[in-house]
């Protein structure tokens, strides 16, 4: 399963090594024995490779563990278009193309 992940502002640190840019493939297909983490980037830097049959079902939460991001940080999260809040992160589950942004929250005053 590949999900394609936008950072954006300050949650760019959270990219893969070696990546250009602000998207990558978070791959949750990966064969047994990938690595888990922001640091399991792709020679390119384009993939992030989690530890999980491909027949195993992601939830948001786990895909944000993975990438070392706190869920308890201000975030605002985007799932193919739809604003997901935080009490919904370990129910949504993730699949095959979907895309996700996670950037600081829009504030204005």
């Amino acid at each position: 399963m590949k999900i394609e992940v936008t950072l954006g502002g300050a949650f760019t640190r959270y990219m893969p090594e070696g990546s250009n840019g602000n998207r990558f493939i978070f791959d949750a297909g990966a064969s047994a024995g990938a690595s888990v983490g922001a640091s399991a980037a792709a020679s390119e830097g384009k993939n992030v490779m989690a530890d999980t049959d491909s027949d195993t079902p992601v939830n948001l939460a786990e895909l944000l563990d993975c990438l070392g991001i706190d869920s308890g940080q201000p975030l605002l999260t985007l799932l193919n278009g739809s604003v997901i809040q935080v009490d919904a992160y370990t129910t949504t589950q993730l699949a095959d193309d979907d895309k996700l942004a996670l950037m600081p929250p829009i504030t204005a005053g």
